[in-house]
């Protein structure tokens, strides 16, 4: 679709990218910072993009009612966050690329949010694991992988022993 130098550069973009959190209330953050308005969408490219964020969600049964009653912009911000956070944890060289996406399940405006957002980025969390994962077997040649592994296992741990308050 792109260039292949185009999309290296991206993905170098993606890795130093800050992460795409709302300071105050998503829903209106996403509707008055959006490129293209929802209402310049016709119902059919609305769903065809809903179908495209479901097949980057693998079709996973408990998001998809979710993704079919999301907006475009909704839709917009979610599979960028899922594409970006993919791209960073596969081109990173920093050993915290894969930390970046607990921000996304942490945050209290995604928290918040009543359309089903937290859900669709945790389904999405898995997405961005495998791709990590799949990277590392390719590259795990070298000692320095080995010890960002164990990195990788202490922080899992206490993100997955910490309960998040509301």
């Amino acid at each position: 679709l792109w260039p292949e130098d185009w999309y290296n550069a991206v993905c170098i973009i993606a890795t130093k990218s800050p992460v795409l959190i709302a300071q105050e209330n998503l829903r209106s953050e996403l509707i008055d910072n959006a490129a293209i308005k929802g209402d310049t969408i016709s119902p059919n490219e609305l769903q065809e993009f809903r179908n495209t964020v479901c097949g980057v969600l693998n079709h996973q049964a408990d998001v998809v009612p979710i993704v079919n009653r999301m907006d475009f912009a909704q839709c917009t911000y979610l599979l960028s966050v899922l594409r970006m956070e993919k791209m960073r944890v596969v081109h990173a060289e920093h050993k915290e690329a894969l930390h970046e996406f607990f921000k996304y399940l942490e945050d209290k405006t995604i928290r918040k949010d009543k359309g089903g957002m937290w859900m669709c980025l945790l389904a999405g969390a898995s997405i961005v694991f495998e791709a990590y994962l799949d990277n590392y077997k390719k590259n795990r040649a070298n000692e320095s992988s080995e010890s960002a592994l164990e990195y990788h296992v202490q922080f899992l741990l206490v993100q997955f022993n910490h309960n998040l308050k509301e």
